[in-house]
Parts: structure tokens; C-alpha cells; sequence
């Protein structure tokens, strides 16, 4: 949890318990100062929903996300498990590792990997969750062109031997 304290005179004080993003600070930065929300942005206002039933954790490694030899590691917590794993773009879902599972219900502060016991039965509603995310990263990936899926760009960097993805 993260906190995230909004003051404005006019707003009554609440306590918000639902999962919320860091895309929803924009929208609802945006909101407070009456201003649309332009559709493309992703992420809800906080003032006006109550929150998901879940977070989802993404990260691609320090420094430029070069998403063709690294793994994302992506994640999700829920009241109930919080499940990390990591994934290559262009791995179908069937292959992603599983590399950490906290029952929260049990362990609250995540002290107690359970990956190597836990029926997946268990965290069927997480993974489909992290398939469904999965697979929405996927496809903006291979639908919207960028300097990690241009065709031959790669090759072409390490043919000018530049060997990362961004400058320095």
C-alpha cells in the first residue's frame, strides 16, 4: 500500500480500501482540477470509483526496458495472494515462470514464499488476471510500432554496434 493524500477544502475525508494504480493519478489530478480526462489515459480518477479488486505490479529491469531479451516481471496482488512472475513478449502465457506467491491471508508482510507448494488451483483468479494483462501488453506490443518490435531493428543496432536499446 501507498498512501496518497489529496487536500481540498471542499472534499469530505474518507479512506479509500480498494486497489488503485499509478495510472489513476493522473485522471483523478485531472478531475479535481475539473478538467477532462482524455481517453487514451488508462487509469480511473479516485474520487469517482471505488477501486479495483486487484494491483498489478510491472516491471522490465533497470534502465532502458529492452523487452526482447528480458523477461517483464509482472505481477498482481489481491486480498487473498499476491503472485509475481516473469514472462518473455513473445512467450504465450502457458510459459510464464512463477517465481513468487504470498498467501495473505497467512503472511500479510509476504515473508514466506509459497511458489514451490502452492496448488495453482489456488491462484487460478490471479492468473487469469496476469494472462488477461499479459496478453493486452502483448498485443499493444505488436500492434503499436516502437524501437523494440521494428522489424530488423536489432539486428540493425547490433550491426552498428550499438548493442543497447537506449543511449547512455
Amino acid at each position: 500500500h501507498v498512501p496518497f493524500l489529496i487536500y481540498d477544502e471542499s472534499l469530505t475525508p474518507e479512506i479509500r480500501t480498494g486497489f488503485y494504480e499509478s495510472k489513476d493519478v493522473a485522471p483523478t489530478l485531472l478531475d479535481l482540477c475539473n478538467l477532462p480526462i482524455p481517453p487514451q489515459m488508462t487509469g480511473l480518477s479516485i474520487l469517482s470509483h471505488e477501486g479495483r479488486d486487484h494491483a498489478f505490479i510491472e516491471y522490465m529491469g533497470g534502465g532502458c526496458p529492452d523487452m526482447l531479451r528480458r523477461p517483464i516481471v509482472l505481477g498482481v496482488r489481491t486480498d487473498a495472494y499476491s503472485v509475481i512472475t516473469n514472462i518473455f513478449i513473445f512467450d504465450s502465457f502457458e510459459n510464464v515462470k512463477i517465481t513468487d506467491v504470498y498467501d495473505l491471508s497467512r503472511d500479510p508482510q509476504e515473508l514466506h514464499n509459497i511458489v514451490s507448494s502452492v496448488n495453482h488451483s489456488k491462484i487460478s483468479y490471479e492468473l487469469s488476471l496476469l494472462e488477461a494483462r499479459f496478453n493486452a501488453l502483448k498485443e499493444d506490443f505488436y500492434t503499436h510500432p516502437n524501437a523494440f518490435n521494428t522489424p530488423n531493428a536489432y539486428e540493425k543496432r547490433i550491426a552498428s554496434g550499438q548493442s543497447e536499446l537506449c543511449d547512455r
